[in-house]
Parts: structure tokens; sequence; C-alpha cells
């Protein structure tokens, strides 16, 4: 694992010199609306420093400039330590600015603890030559709540492999079996016509699937296009979403929110015009699920392009399952505006499925940070036959962030990555 600087606050704090007003400066540390104090060992050498809330309610922070720029590309990692009383969440934001310009960020929250915990946040340099400044903060908080935290550091991670055979298998799984169906034909035994309450899950469409589509209690079928391609569901219903005859290529991809059991069985998503800077990157997406309820069955989808940034989004904080088979997921945009991915969670899911995918990427295949907003319930993860090809030297192919919401289970079968920059974080051991 990669090795970070840390420094641990002592647990006899004395206070030092204070700094109170809307925006104050203590240890290297500005303060909005709070009070501050070091801790430890004097103002001349404080092992961290508290910042306490002056308001009756909403946000108040600590922010400094971390440091310049130098390599566009190059990933950093933030760490510090974090303790409080409150059981609330608290956030490290980090924020790259040109001039007066924030031109990337990256962020993680975890709830406060009485003990010190570890807070680490990676980031990858945009620009050459911009600030970086590092922001603790605490939302909704109410009067006098505070928090402590110690000196920030940052490191450059250097783990790189020279080999780019597989983290498991020697060879890469059948890749006729990830070729998508071909868009429109959906299986003749559509759940859409089947009788109502409950119904039967469809009969796979080529070969057996390793796990059947969920089964259906008086769904609706909903067919989307490039004019209703962000459709908001009934989150006590199920749902059969089909796809146009003819690519799927509106801005933005497509995007589901809500609803129980989801079935999705061929389609095309298609995007080649990549975002200009300062464009939102959600224009960049494939497919976007959020908070679905049941389980997501995916199954012989095309999402690419070079204006496809992130292929699967998925924000899933209620329990659903989501399974993904027969599969081609290829993430060509250009690194810079966007944060490349084919896989991207930042909430959830419960349970994530995937057999026969390949993800072919110009950044990070599989971007899994299931807790990053806050802790979620997550039973356990499974890969099978998956085919990862990384396209850039300058980034990690894999990805895994626990965000102190713990570690999960995941098991691998035939699971092949051909990276040509980082292999994995926070090192190959949490892969296998």
């Amino acid at each position: 694992m990669v090795g970070l600087t840390t420094q641990t606050a002592s647990s006899s704090a004395v206070s030092a010199t204070s700094v109170a007003g809307s925006e104050g400066s203590l240890g290297g540390w500005k303060l909005y609306r709070a009070g501050g104090a070091v801790i430890g060992r004097g103002a001349a050498k404080p092992t961290a420093t508290r910042a306490t809330f002056q308001g009756r309610s909403g946000n108040f922070s600590l922010f400094r400039q971390l440091t310049r720029t130098s390599r566009p590309g190059e990933r950093l990692v933030v760490s510090l330590a974090v303790r409080g009383s409150s059981e609330r969440s608290v956030c490290v934001l980090v924020r790259e600015f040109e001039r007066d310009t924030r031109v990337g960020f990256a962020r993680r929250c975890a709830a406060l603890r009485s003990s010190w915990q570890q807070l680490r946040v990676g980031y990858r340099q945009r620009g050459n030559g911009n600030r970086l400044r590092v922001t603790v903060y605490q939302r909704h908080a109410a009067a006098g709540a505070s928090f402590e935290v110690t000196a920030v550091s940052f490191t450059r991670p250097s783990l790189r492999v020279t080999s780019t055979r597989s983290l498991v298998s020697s060879e890469p799984p059948d890749t006729q079996a990830t070729k998508p169906i071909p868009p429109g034909q959906i299986p003749k035994q559509d759940p859409a016509r089947a009788p109502s309450s409950p119904a039967p899950a469809a009969d796979a469409p080529t070969g057996k699937l390793p796990w059947a589509p969920p089964a259906l209690t008086d769904p609706t079928t909903i067919l989307v296009s490039n004019s209703s391609s962000t459709v908001h569901l009934d989150s006590s219903r199920d749902y059969v979403i089909l796809m146009p005859s003819t690519p799927l290529t509106a801005e933005g991809g497509l995007s589901l929110v809500g609803g129980r059991n989801l079935i999705i069985r061929g389609g095309e998503i298609h995007n080649d015009s990549p975002i200009a800077s300062g464009e939102s990157v959600d224009k960049a997406y494939g497919l976007y699920l959020k908070s679905q309820t049941g389980t997501v069955h995916l199954e012989g989808l095309w999402i690419h392009g070079r204006g496809i940034g992130q292929a699967l989004i998925l924000d899933q904080g209620n329990g659903a399952t989501i399974q993904m088979q027969q599969t081609r997921l290829e993430t060509l945009h250009p690194v810079g505006n966007v944060h490349t991915d084919g896989i991207q969670t930042w909430r959830g899911p419960h349970r994530l499925k995937l057999s026969n995918v390949t993800i072919k990427t110009a950044g990070v295949a599989l971007q899994t940070m299931p807790h990053q907003y806050e802790p979620v319930a997550i039973d356990s993860w499974e890969y099978r036959n998956t085919n990862v090809e990384q396209l850039t030297g300058d980034a990690y192919a894999l990805w895994k962030g626990d965000h102190a919401g713990g570690w999960w289970r995941e098991t691998h079968t035939n699971f092949w990555v051909k990276n040509l920059g980082h292999l994995a974080w926070p090192d190959a051991s949490y892969w296998n």
C-alpha cells in the first residue's frame, strides 16, 4: 500500500491563542463562520486545530492553500485526520483553481467520531501552476458544533506496474460473449407483455445468463428516445425500459431516477462530442441510475464514443442490486474536462454484479467509492468474465475507496486487466 505521512494529535488538548470572527486565521488555516484554537503543544507547534461554529445553524469550515499543481494528469492524495463529538458528517474538499475559476474538485465525507480517523482524498491535477485549496467543512451545523483536524499532508502515489497481465487470469474472457445485442432486438418473450401480479422474468435472448432478470409485477413499459431521455419513476413499481431502434444520442445519455425492478435489454448509447471547458460533466454521462429500490437488469448494451466521460453512473442509496451482463462500455472522452470512468459509483449499490462485461477506457475503468457521501449498507459485489483495457498512462485502471464506510466483500472470476498506467488503488491486493 502507498505510504502516507500521518500526524496524530495528542489526546491531552491544550488551547492556545483563539481566533474568532466570520473569517480569521489559525495555524495556517483560515476560518469561515468559526472560532478556532490550536490543540496540543501550543500555537508554535500545534498538533491539531479546533473549529467551533459561531452561528445558530448553517455551515462552517477551515480552509487553506495546499500547493501549486505541476503535472497535469498526475494524482495527488491529500491526507488529514479528524475527530469530533457530533455524529454529523464532516467533509474534506480539494479544489483546483486557475486564477479565480475552479477547474476541478474531489471530496470525501465521513461521520465524526470521538477518536481520530484518517481521511484521504485522491485528486488528479488538471493544469500546471494552478492553486490547490483544501477545505474541511460541516453542513447544517447546530450552535456550538465543533471538530478538530490535524495538519494536512499530500503525497504523489508511485504505484505502477510494469506488467500488463491479468490480476487473476492469464487470458481475457471470450470477447464474443461481450458483444452487445443489436439495437431494437428485444426478446420475443418480452416481460412487458407478461401477465400481471406477478410476472415471471423473460428468458435470456442469447446464451445462458448467470443472473436471470427480476420477476416483475404489473410492469409498465417505457420507450425512451432522444427527446425523452430523463425519466422519473415510481419507486414502488416495476418497469421495462425499451431502447430505440437507432442509437440514443441525447446529451447526457439516459437518466433513470427511481423505480423498483427495471429491465433494459439491448440498445446503444453513443456520443462523439466531448464537452468543452466549463460545461457540466453530466453532459458526458452514458447511463445514470439513481435511487432504485429493487433489481436493475442491464443486458446487451453498448455505450461508447469520444463524448462519453462516464459510461455508467450509480447513485444508489436505497438497497438496489445492479446486474450487468453481455455489455460493452467504451469511455473514450479525452481526460481533462471530464474524469473519464467506465463505471463510477459514489453511493452504493447494495449488490453489484458484472458478467461478460468489457470496459475500454481513456481513464479509469472502475471508480468504486460507494461510501463517498455517506456510509451505505453493502452486501457483496461480484465480477465474472470482466475484461478491462486502459488506453492512458496517467490514471489508475482500478480505483477503490472506502470513505470511512468500511470495505466490502468482492469475488472475482476471470477478471482481466490490460493497463498502460497505474494498476490499482489502494494496491492490487485489494482487487485479488
